[in-house]
């Protein structure tokens, strides 16, 4: 699939054109049967969650946490709806990372965010933090204070899912980072990040992944080829053409397919 955008101006900002009438109502009923059918395959998911990790809330950054009815709101959704469409219904597909090729584009935002949204579909949702590096969802949800995350789960130091419950959402689990290790693209590329991600396929039903910039280090496009799935995210005054023509290019190499694209401006 190209990578067209699906919503091209995600933040704040110009409100798209209004729809009215018969189009209108189309096209609620198509989005309403798509969130319809998403809900239906949630039944064959494993009910038990168990929380290691400190509960957590959304900091004031996400915005969709706070204030639903607005104009970035209903774009995540419409951007959530796009990509239930294109990941399909059956059963495992819907796990996705969000990939970006330089530093300030918003992938970290736009995937909390996201996962928020996918939340109150009332399906189990993972939202992991893969960026080793430099993590950031720990800061953009307060009161993660455990030390424990993916980099302990790779390097066999954690037996149990070190989980965040997210407060407010009743199906959000958060998987931060955990302590930033030497090797983070030596972890990365070991076959225990492809097993977990496809366990956590298994037990939830939507998975969102943050990565690194995908310029300065390899290790977003080792996680791209592991989860399968990728939205990219651009920013219109950040990221030149020549940076996603290369992260296009070297995601032809992997086994990832492209969902879509997010053009950020904020």
């Amino acid at each position: 699939m190209s990578a067209e955008p699906i919503e091209p101006d995600l933040p704040e900002g110009k409100s798209p054109e209004d729809s009215s009438g018969a189009g209108a109502e189309g096209e609620g009923k198509r989005e309403a049967g798509i969130v319809e059918r998403a809900i239906r395959r949630m039944s064959d998911r494993r009910d038990v969650v168990v929380w290691e990790g400190e509960p957590v809330e959304a900091s004031p950054a996400l915005s969709y946490a706070h204030d639903s009815g607005s104009i970035r709101a209903e774009k995540l959704r419409s951007l959530r709806t796009e990509l239930l469409m294109r990941l399909g219904t059956h059963q495992g597909a819907a796990a996705f990372a969000i990939l970006g090729a330089r530093p300030g584009e918003g992938r970290s935002q736009l995937c909390a965010e996201l996962a928020l949204a996918f939340a109150q579909l009332a399906g189990k949702t993972l939202l992991v933090d893969a960026n080793l590096r430099k993590p950031a969802l720990d800061k953009l949800f307060r009161g993660t204070r455990s030390n424990s995350g993916l980099s302990e789960l790779l390097q066999g130091k954690a037996h149990t899912l070190p989980l965040h419950r997210v407060i407010g959402p009743q199906h959000l689990a958060l998987l931060t980072a955990g302590t930033p290790p030497a090797n983070p693209v030596d972890l990365l590329s070991g076959t225990q990040f492809e097993r977990l991600v496809k366990d956590w396929s298994r037990t939830y039903d939507y998975v969102l992944i943050d990565t690194p910039p995908t310029a300065l280090r390899s290790d977003g496009i080792v996680i791209a080829n592991a989860v399968r799935n990728v939205v990219l995210v651009a920013h219109r005054n950040n990221t030149s053409y020549a940076d996603v023509t290369e992260l296009r290019r070297r995601l032809d190499s992997t086994q990832a397919r492209i969902l879509g694209a997010v053009l950020n401006d904020f």
